[in-house]
């Protein structure tokens, strides 16, 4: 004979947390135009409803960032081909993220989120250059030799 859990109810808290909040959308998409969302699709008595719950619009939203040349203050990165990157808004910020060099830009605005991602390929690229393969983890060894490989050339300003 099996063991009887009982289940327990979650609490008000993290039930709030745990549901999306569903938000009217106010801008109007001609059918010409193209953008992203994100939508709650829930079925109900064989009744399948649709809800967006977010949309992005313009020509700088995506689900991806992929820069050929990363801009900083003072130098451009010149890269051999596109970074694939996650471009994502989580709550009111957006984040630009590289999982295979470990580098995440954040911002209140996605341009705040750019600017945020170069600096942090930035000081990655000096950081690492200026350390000894020997004094560096396999890993940072590793996002080193990618770096080596996907920057084309540096262009001073």
């Amino acid at each position: 004979m099996y063991p009887i859990y009982k289940i327990n109810r979650f609490k008000p808290a993290v039930k709030k947390q745990l549901i999306s909040e569903i938000k009217e959308v106010a801008e109007t998409v001609s059918e010409t135009d193209e953008a992203v969302g994100k939508i709650k699709i829930s079925k109900r008595d064989g009744k399948i409803t649709r809800k967006i719950i977010d949309i992005y619009s313009g020509k700088k939203f995506s689900l991806e960032y992929a820069p050929d040349v990363i801009v900083t203050e003072t130098k451009n990165y010149i890269l051999k081909y596109p970074l694939r990157c996650l471009f994502e808004k989580e709550d009111d910020y957006f984040v630009i993220q590289s999982e295979m060099l470990g580098i995440i830009g954040t911002g209140l605005t996605e341009d705040e989120a750019e600017k945020s991602f170069t600096e942090e390929f930035d000081f990655i690229c000096n950081r690492l250059k200026t350390l000894d393969d020997n004094s560096l983890t396999n890993h940072n060894r590793l996002i080193k030799n990618i770096l080596t490989q996907i920057i084309d050339r540096i262009e001073e300003k």
